[in-house]
């Protein structure tokens, strides 16, 4: 018997187990963050491994959701990851006009 898996229902409950403990830790912590924008602006080496990571996770998110217009979860996992494959070119491209948004 196959087994199938549910990668939009994975994918959406990493993401969002993620959003929860950032948050968590933010709350936790509210300078730290503050700490690693401002690092992230001034290295050019961060900036370049961050568009590189987000880039590698918005694909995976986009690939592995498809494109069914019945289900919604999927479609908006799907947007999701297009839209961290667009700032991950933006912060390569762009990272000293894009992290003074952040």
């Amino acid at each position: 018997m196959p087994v199938t898996m549910d990668f939009t229902a994975w994918s959406a409950t990493l993401l969002g187990l993620y959003i929860l403990f950032a948050g968590f830790g933010a709350l936790r912590n509210i300078t730290a963050w503050r700490k690693m924008i401002e690092e992230v602006e001034r290295s050019p080496a961060l900036q370049l491994v961050a568009s590189l990571l987000e880039l590698m996770v918005g694909a995976l998110v986009y690939l592995a959701n498809p494109w069914v217009p019945s289900d919604l979860l999927s479609c908006v996992l799907k947007g999701a990851g297009g839209l961290m494959m667009l700032e991950a070119f933006a912060i390569c491209g762009f990272a000293d006009i894009y992290t003074h948004f952040w």
